[in-house]
């Protein structure tokens, strides 16, 4: 048990340190596996594809900078998740690290737990950190718009598709206040602050 554990750290470590190829952007996912991600309590249902919106929202954690602290960010929040808010798996279905990588959650196909009312017909990117005073990244911002394309590119995201922050669809609730993360949207060809 150990040494398997051991094992995937190290292939985590080694996996993500890599800075990119040549000064490229890469989209690079970091599933569940590698970060030591606890089985779903029950099979969860699966999206309608493509799905119309995608909603931005803070973990409000600790930000990462590199795989490592964002593996122990991501593991975190799905115990979290489920000993605590008494979700069947992690609520997200992407988060995005400082680090540039692109943690699996609940994936593409799998409806989330991220926003009642938008579960089932929305992908949910949760950005690791806090956002009211601080700008996500550079690398979490460039990761998402490879995301985004990827989607489009396998269905699972309308062509169409808007993007908007939790903030806009409940502007009373003060754990979606992430201004900074919301800013940096502003001027994205799909982002609506209207729903």
């Amino acid at each position: 048990m150990y040494l398997n554990t051991i094992t995937t750290i190290l292939f985590c470590l080694s996996f993500s340190d890599r800075d990119n190829i040549g000064g490229g952007l890469v989209l690079r996912f970091v599933p569940r596996a590698a970060w030591l991600a606890q089985p779903p309590q029950k099979v969860l249902p699966n999206l309608d594809l493509p799905v119309p919106m995608v909603i931005v929202l803070p973990t409000n954690s600790e930000n990462c900078s590199f795989q490592a602290q964002c593996v122990f960010r991501v593991r975190f929040l799905q115990t979290y998740n489920i000993e605590s808010q008494q979700l069947d798996d992690i609520a997200f279905n992407f988060l995005i690290g400082g680090d540039g990588n692109v943690y699996v959650g609940r994936g593409w196909e799998t409806v989330g737990a991220h926003m009642i009312g938008y579960n089932t017909r929305s992908l949910s990117l949760g950005y690791i950190g806090y956002f009211r005073h601080q700008q996500p990244s550079p690398k979490q911002l460039n990761v998402t718009r490879l995301l985004l394309e990827e989607g489009v590119k396998l269905g699972k995201i309308a062509t169409n598709y808007i993007l908007v922050g939790a903030g806009s669809l409940e502007p009373g609730q003060t754990e979606y206040n992430a201004e900074q993360l919301y800013q940096s949207f502003s001027n994205w060809t799909h982002w609506t602050t209207v729903v």
